[in-house]
């Protein structure tokens, strides 16, 4: 089984976005790639403030469950998701995805994500977004454990770090959830350093046992912000066949 964990606020901070890019729009994107999911499935959308009626509207038709908090911010609203999974009675090896409300989803990215989960045994983490930062950053702490999977139909390998969308077995993520919480201290979450600790890279060399981390190429998924678009993806492409899709489905966009 695979839990959903989406987590959604309606402020939108001062990040850089494409032209195109609304919140709305990748919440039917999210919607669109979850039509195809056969495995039985939960979608808990945790919105930290006031949320639009009409993108409220949609979340109680497509989800599960939806939570409300008070506008905490972005650590503590992460930590609150943290205490809704500890409670949970999953199975020790569900799949408990953490999703982040600005990202643009392609149509196969949860089919894939499942299709890897699956194949990959040796692998607790998992990413659908291959970050512009692996191909950019030249300080990477990881590059010497790089391991190449495939999985019938996509590449997967090791990255060093994402951001804090993101898949995990469930007993794996009980077991690091220590180091999910010491990194979420601050007002936003130090995704990097906890990626660090997790996989037991750079100035966490001496921890054990590690759990490592593998992300898409190519991506799945994109962080809808200018500077870290997800490269080899025609993401404009990509909103236009998503509209097209909302159009067939007599969908409209949300506020």
């Amino acid at each position: 089984m695979i839990h959903f964990i989406y987590r959604s606020t309606w402020k939108d901070g001062k990040k850089t976005r494409p032209v195109g890019f609304s919140k709305s729009l990748s919440l039917y994107s999210f919607i669109r790639a979850l039509e195809h999911v056969k495995t039985p499935n939960t979608v808990t959308f945790f919105n930290d403030g006031e949320m639009p009626e009409d993108r409220l509207a949609l979340m109680r038709t497509f989800g599960t469950e939806v939570i409300q908090t008070g506008g905490i911010g972005n650590s503590a609203s992460y930590n609150a998701t943290l205490d809704y999974v500890k409670k949970a009675t999953w199975d020790r090896d569900d799949i408990v995805v953490f999703q982040e409300d600005d990202y643009m989803f392609t149509e196969s990215a949860i089919i894939k994500l499942i299709d890897a989960t699956s194949t990959i045994r040796d692998v607790d983490y998992f990413t659908m977004y291959d970050h512009l930062d692996r191909y950019t950053r030249t300080d990477d702490k990881g590059l010497s454990r790089i391991r190449i999977y495939w999985t019938g139909d996509h590449h997967w390998r090791i990255v060093e770090s994402t951001c804090m969308s993101f898949a995990s077995r469930f007993h794996i993520l009980l077991k690091d959830m220590w180091m999910h919480r010491l990194f979420s201290k601050l007002k936003y979450p130090r995704d990097r350093m906890m990626w660090y600790c997790i996989q037991g890279i750079g100035m966490f060399g001496w921890k054990w046992p590690n759990h490592r981390l593998v992300g898409p190429i190519r991506s799945l998924t994109t962080h809808m912000e200018i500077e870290s678009m997800a490269p080899g993806v025609d993401w404009a492409q990509e909103i236009q066949t998503l509209r097209q899709w909302m159009a067939d489905h007599n969908y409209s966009e949300t506020t």
